[in-house]
């Protein structure tokens, strides 16, 4: 099993683990060490955890969680898993409300931020799922006046069903006026199904109106993604608690005229990527010395073993994780959380 990173930005406390271990005790022994360390250290919050379709009686793992912890179980399709797991430090003394099924309430700092983990309706099909997903992210908003800054949507069928997503997501963010605002939310929408039986779920983070939130919609490198449809911004820059929070979206090796690049070719991809990161980064005058975490998902195993030896993933907290792309011939993005001193 991979070393656990432990990562302290300001009272933000993250940890970082890939798992390619297809024996649930792997998830286990992970698990119960990451809630250790974050009860030393303070208080946990929320947890992505993708567990490989291959684990053998994942029951053992699921048996253990909680789910007034907020964790969204994700189901990968090959045998790279892993978890990035959230908490805050007991120096920021901060007040938690975990009262609700989907949405955690983070108050310190003079700043008030929800946590919204798995929310979905495993009962519907997809577009009907679609669209009571997005009604609720939206009630939440409303009826809290907060700000959507950064969302992670999980498809199951993405190659198949993008159009009917984008479109759902287009109709929610034009009632709540997020056009008309340019305040299009960061975004990362991979094809990786949470839960065994969900259509879509969708993670998400708001922050209270009076955060200052600066959404960039284009950097030197991509113009602005709904220019092909998707409606997201290229990245989030929140400004709170002393500190400068970057949201980078899930971004791959995408042209400014919307086309793929170098289609099927890993490598001219990756490097492409990595190049409308940095690009994204600079945009917010961060570098990758702001890099607290990021994840790169591939499309199979195949492409992961092809770029796991890269000094990218020994430099940085970035793990890989196996995901279908939004479109059939990309093969990698990669998302980012970043952040700087203001």
């Amino acid at each position: 099993m991979d070393q656990i990173r432990y990562v302290k930005n300001g009272n933000d406390i993250f940890y970082i683990h890939s798992i390619t271990d297809n024996d649930a005790r792997s998830y286990v022994e992970a698990w119960t060490k990451i809630l250790f360390q974050c009860n030393q250290e303070g208080t946990f919050l929320s947890a992505q955890i993708f567990i490989s379709k291959e684990v053998h009686n994942e029951e053992k793992f699921l048996d253990i969680l909680d789910c007034k912890n907020h964790c969204t179980v994700l189901y990968v399709d090959g045998n790279y898993g892993g978890i990035i797991a959230r908490g805050v430090s007991k120096e920021a003394n901060a007040v938690i409300k975990n009262d609700k099924k989907y949405a955690l309430e983070l108050t310190y700092g003079g700043t008030t931020s929800i946590h919204v983990s798995g929310l979905s309706n495993r009962e519907l099909d997809f577009a009907e799922n679609y669209n009571t997903v997005f009604k609720r992210l939206a009630q939440i908003a409303n009826e809290s006046n907060f700000i959507i800054a950064r969302t992670w949507c999980w498809l199951k069928d993405i190659l198949d069903h993008y159009a009917v997503f984008n479109q759902s997501r287009n109709n929610e963010y034009k009632q709540l006026g997020l056009f008309e605002k340019k305040m299009l939310p960061a975004s990362t929408g991979v094809g990786i199904p949470a839960y065994k039986n969900s259509h879509f779920a969708l993670d998400a983070i708001l922050y209270d109106s009076n955060t200052s939130i600066i959404y960039h919609y284009k950097t030197a490198k991509q113009n602005s993604a709904y220019d092909y449809g998707s409606a997201f911004a290229r990245m989030s820059e929140v400004r709170c608690r002393m500190k400068r929070v970057l949201y980078v979206s899930g971004t791959a090796a995408i042209l400014k005229d919307g086309s793929s690049y170098k289609i099927m070719d890993v490598q001219e991809q990756y490097d492409n990527m990595l190049e409308n990161v940095t690009a994204a980064l600079n945009e917010a005058n961060m570098d990758w010395t702001n890099v607290v975490y990021g994840i790169v998902y591939c499309r199979g195993d195949d492409i992961i073993n092809s770029i796991k030896d890269k000094e990218l993933f020994s430099t940085y907290n970035i793990i890989p994780i196996t995901a279908t792309i939004c479109r059939d011939n990309l093969l990698l993005e990669m998302e980012l959380y970043a952040s700087a001193d203001q």
